[in-house]
């Protein structure tokens, strides 16, 4: 049965209930799009990291550059 099902409450009242969601088959209908997000996701996990550890700062041989700048540069541009 299709669309929305009726119940009748005690006070005579029309209740009407959802009809019930087949995750499923919602999943099948769009399981390309599922397997696109996925690849994309796996791709950004295994690049990123090795991009980043080319990375290298100009900024000299202070505290700045040999410590802090990987990290704060992984937290700003892998929270954008």
């Amino acid at each position: 049965m299709r669309g929305p099902k009726l119940n009748f409450s005690t006070a005579g009242t029309k209740v009407l209930l959802p009809e019930r969601i087949n995750v499923l088959r919602i999943g099948l209908r769009i399981w390309v799009w599922i397997v696109a997000a996925f690849i994309n996701f796996l791709v950004c996990l295994a690049v990123f990291p090795a991009i980043t550890a080319l990375v290298v700062s100009q900024a000299g041989e202070g505290l700045w550059a040999k410590v802090f700048f990987i990290p704060v540069g992984c937290f700003l541009v892998g929270g954008c």
